[in-house]
């Protein structure tokens, strides 16, 4: 048994256009950073100093996050209306543990 990495969640899923998402990294270590981002173009990949990002350039990385004490990194961002039917991709980093997250692509609904 291992115990189990980072697990990139979004909630809603498919998120809403004009509407609150909340972005959750899970299994992390209390205290550890991850990082995070999204592309409007793709999957990737894109060859990184830390690995393989799954999201392709141009991407833009969210605000560091740090584990809370449930190992949870967690945000919320407040999807603009006019997303509603583009296509987005998802990636995470945990910088402290150096494990990427599972990818994640959904359409705006």
């Amino acid at each position: 048994w291992t115990a189990p990495g980072p697990e990139l969640s979004l909630t809603p899923f498919p998120p809403v256009s004009g509407a609150p998402a909340v972005l959750n990294i899970a299994n992390n270590n209390p205290g550890d950073l991850v990082a995070s981002g999204y592309s409007f173009v793709g999957a990737g990949p894109t060859q990184t100093a830390y690995g393989t990002l799954l999201l392709s350039p141009p991407f833009t990385q969210f605000p560091n996050l740090i584990a809370n004490a449930s190992g949870n990194a967690t945000m919320t961002a407040n999807v603009p209306p006019v997303v509603q039917g583009w296509d987005v991709w998802l990636h995470a980093l945990n910088f402290t543990q150096m494990v990427w997250t599972n990818p994640l692509a959904t359409t705006f609904q």
